[in-house]
Parts: C-alpha cells; sequence; structure tokens
C-alpha cells in the first residue's frame, strides 16, 4: 500500500474531495488495521475514531456542499481510507466537478484513473522490507575477499656478494722451515773442515812423537 508520502499534494488534494462526491457516504466501510498500519496508529479502536470523526466532518460538508476543513492528521486519515475500504466505492465525476475539485468530467476520471493504477501499484510491488530469518539460520554474512599483501617496498634479502662474504682468511698449519741448500751445504762443509783439523792434529801430534822417540 502507499503511504501518505507516496502522494503529492494535489493527490491528496483529489482523494479528501472524492470523499464528499460519494452518494452513500454512511454506509462506507473501513478495514481499520489496514488505516492504522498507513497512519501509524497504535490500536485499531484510534483509527476507528479517528476515521468516525472524518466521516462525520465530510457528512456535514456534503449537507452544505462544501469541501471539510481537514487539519493535517485528520487529511491523512481521509487520503488513506480510500485504500483500507471493504467494499468497492468511486466517486461522482460530475460531483467532483460541481465542487469545483476538477474542471471537468474527463479530468475527474483521468485523474482518479491515475490515483487507482498507483493504489494497485502499490500494493502488489515488492516488499522491501526485512525478510524473515528462519530459525536456526543466520544470514549470510557478504565475503569480503582476502586483499593480497602488497609486496610493493618490501625489502628482499639480496643475495650474498663477494663483498659480502666473510674474507677471513683461513689458518694455514705453521711448517717447520726447511733448510736451503745452501745451509745444508754450509753445514756439510763445516763438518769436513772439522773432521781435516782433527787428522791433521793427530798427524802432528805422531811426528812429535817420533822425534821424540829418536
Amino acid at each position: 500500500m502507499a503511504s501518505y508520502d507516496d502522494f503529492s499534494p494535489r493527490e491528496r488534494e483529489l482523494m479528501i474531495g472524492a470523499w464528499h462526491t460519494v452518494d452513500s457516504m454512511k454506509e462506507v466501510q473501513i478495514d481499520g488495521e489496514k488505516l492504522a498500519r498507513l497512519c501509524n496508529f497504535n490500536t485499531l479502536k484510534t483509527a476507528s475514531n479517528n476515521w468516525g470523526k472524518v466521516k462525520g466532518k465530510i457528512d456535514d460538508a456534503i449537507k452544505k456542499s462544501e469541501i471539510a476543513q481537514l487539519n493535517e492528521a485528520e487529511s491523512m486519515v481521509a487520503a488513506m481510507a480510500w485504500q483500507c475500504t471493504k467494499d468497492a466505492v468511486a466517486p461522482n465525476y460530475k460531483r467532483m466537478v460541481e465542487l469545483d475539485i476538477t474542471k471537468t468530467v474527463k479530468t475527474a476520471g483521468n485523474r482518479w484513473c491515475d490515483l487507482r493504477n498507483k493504489f494497485n501499484k502499490q500494493a502488489s510491488g515488492p516488499d522491501t522490507g526485512t525478510a524473515p530469518v528462519t530459525p536456526g539460520s543466520s544470514p549470510a554474512k557478504n565475503k569480503t575477499p582476502k586483499s593480497k599483501k602488497s609486496t610493493t617496498g618490501t625489502k628482499r634479502k639480496a643475495a650474498p656478494t663477494e663483498k659480502n662474504v666473510s674474507e677471513t682468511p683461513s689458518k694455514r698449519a705453521k711448517s717447520t722451515p726447511r733448510k736451503s741448500k745452501l745451509a745444508m751445504q754450509a753445514a756439510a762443509t763445516s763438518v769436513d773442515d772439522g773432521a781435516e783439523d782433527i787428522a791433521k792434529d793427530a798427524a802432528e801430534d805422531q811426528e812429535l812423537l817420533a822425534e821424540a822417540e829418536a
């Protein structure tokens, strides 16, 4: 059903004025529950009481061939009541012209046809309310795709280079210094020289001994 805010001020004026052309206004029956929902009344009794007041004002105005002066709350009740009638109710287009609600009968018919289509469209439109949740189930949560971690600006470990490699020299085992050939030859020569000296001394001793014995 269309709400009060779905209608323009001119459409509201037409709906309120149309009630003044109904031939049997006293016999109009209204679904109180629908009216309560459309007008945001807390109870069915409140809706019925408000409709009764509005209908009384319209009846008095019809007797005087006038349009009832309704406040904002009463205007909403009168306008929304057209969607709550239990029986088919239609305005008198000729009477709408007489009350200066519209200029011509054709205009009255066209305007009311537009309003009736709006009633039907809103009544058959998709329900935009929240769908009830089945017991034991929970509403599906929208899965937010996990974003991939950006590798931009990430420091990567550089491959080891020759400069990064520790250049610790390996310890070499101390080797015993080797004697050079010259040193060995010198040593051999010194040994030979020593032996020759000993031999010479021994020979001299032999000569002295021989002379002494002689």
